[in-house]
């Protein structure tokens, strides 16, 4: 992205820091639900969510362990569109978006310490598979 800041990138031998900030991305989705044998319980809708994000990484690769990872979210905009309710999930958006960015800022970047310090601990990880790419025909759709 052309907003993305590297703001510091440094190796020692045996540290890898990384300090990133400003990585915008944009996810829309189509959500449905109904309760089975329910009539009355259903409901469908578009949302979309928009979000700035940023990482300061210390990956320490003589002892995996001490890696960190904090994740920066100075932006989290979570617009849910439901056909029945809708004001419902207009407020619950409002009301989890503040929730949702602090908890993905301080646990966040806990867990994505550990599965980083666990990957660099496994001599088999990253468990990549090949891929196969095949072209579509132009007639083709792919809604993704």
């Amino acid at each position: 992205p052309t907003s993305m800041q590297c703001e510091h990138l440094s190796f020692n031998g045996t540290t890898l820091t990384a300090h990133v900030t400003d990585v915008p991305f944009h996810m829309g989705f189509l959500c449905a639900y109904q309760k089975l044998g329910s009539s009355f319980w259903h409901n469908s809708g578009a949302s979309q969510v928009k979000v700035v994000a940023g990482t300061l990484l210390h990956v320490n690769l003589m002892n995996p362990s001490e890696t960190q990872v904090q994740v920066d979210l100075p932006t989290l905009d979570i617009k849910l569109q439901a056909d029945a309710h809708s004001w419902m999930y207009e407020v619950l958006g409002r009301v989890m978006t503040p929730l949702i960015q602090r908890s993905m800022q301080l646990f966040g970047g806990k867990v994505l310490s550990h599965f980083v310090a666990k990957c660099l601990a496994d001599p088999t990880c990253p468990h990549l598979q090949q891929h196969v790419t095949t072209s579509l025909p132009s007639s083709s759709l792919l809604v993704i």
